[in-house]
């Protein structure tokens, strides 16, 4: 069943419906690449590198609409997330950052490299880049940072349990932590409301203490001294 979500959702990309020609003509559904080798005209040229544009916005639309679907099943949804990254599809920053607490139900196979961690919306946006981190800086300029309540509705712990850090991970994970630091101080100087900048600068301390934190497990250990010994050293 996943490998045949991956494979429609994988075609939505790249088969359209109809494709109309220079000279008026109805092209059959398929394969819309350009073939760039071909003895074709400019405009027809150009004609098929505006199909492909067009079906790729179509693609987004299409996946953005299937992810707010309340008939999508996590697992599914875990898929969608997926592509929307892989295929850097900027317009889709902003549902993506809504489902930024959404928690993989089921690991990706153990490959050298998989396809999305525990939370898969952090990997889609940073892989996005700029446009995600930009948008998870607006997110944080408005959240709280409160604990978010399991399906059990009790607080959950650890890594993940507010959005505040889930954004802040997109953002160091797109800007790194010196490039992290100078938006935040640009965007609290700038901050006229209250509470936004309040809640930019809970996320700086955040960051900072981050960064700390790390510089403090990388520092090399001090050798310990040697214990005394019981008798002097004989020559």
């Amino acid at each position: 069943m996943r490998l045949v979500l991956m494979i429609v959702a994988l075609s939505i990309l790249f088969i359209g419906s109809e494709i109309i020609g220079v000279t008026g003509e109805q092209v059959k559904p398929g394969l819309i690449m350009p073939d760039f080798s071909a003895n074709l005209t400019r405009a027809q040229l150009d004609v098929q590198v505006r199909a492909t544009n067009d079906n790729y916005t179509d693609a987004c639309d299409n996946l953005m609409l299937q992810l707010a679907s309340k008939d999508i099943s996590d697992e599914n949804k875990v898929f969608i997330i997926y592509l929307l990254g892989q295929y850097r599809m900027t317009k889709a920053v902003g549902i993506l950052a809504d489902n930024i607490a959404f928690r993989a139900p089921w690991s990706d196979p153990k490959l050298a490299f998989p396809r999305w961690t525990e939370f898969p919306a952090t990997d889609a946006l940073a892989k996005i880049g700029k446009e995600g981190s930009v948008e998870c800086l607006k997110r944080l300029a408005m959240d709280k940072g409160e604990i978010i309540k399991g399906n059990d509705g009790k607080d959950l712990k650890g890594f993940g349990s507010t959005k505040r850090e889930l954004y802040l991970r997109v953002v160091i994970g797109v800007e790194g932590t010196d490039v992290a630091r100078f938006m935040f101080q640009n965007a609290i100087e700038k901050e006229q409301v209250k509470d936004k900048k309040a809640n930019l600068t809970a996320a700086f301390e955040l960051l900072d203490k981050w960064i700390k934190e790390a510089a403090e497990s990388n520092k090399p250990r001090e050798t310990p001294p040697a214990p005394p010994a019981d008798k002097p050293a004989t020559p």
